[in-house]
């Protein structure tokens, strides 16, 4: 279940299979409010994507929804 989302204005790709949490919260590098997602391991990434947006990929990607178009 790879999805594609966006680190830093780049393109990244995670597996949801492995996501435990996915909320807002501040970047203390960025100082920025960003979506933050946390993985079984407990490492973290900020993506770009709103988390209402990572979380209808992620749905998506699930039920097998591929349509998405990406540059």
């Amino acid at each position: 279940m790879i999805t594609k989302l966006t680190h830093k204005g780049r393109p990244t790709l995670i597996n949801g299979r492995n996501v435990t949490s996915i909320y807002m919260d501040i970047n203390n590098k960025t100082n920025s409010y960003q979506t933050k997602i946390t993985f079984v391991n407990g490492s973290v990434i900020f993506v770009d994507e709103t988390m209402n947006e990572v979380h209808k990929l992620l749905d998506e990607t699930e039920m097998g929804i591929t349509e998405h178009t990406y540059d």
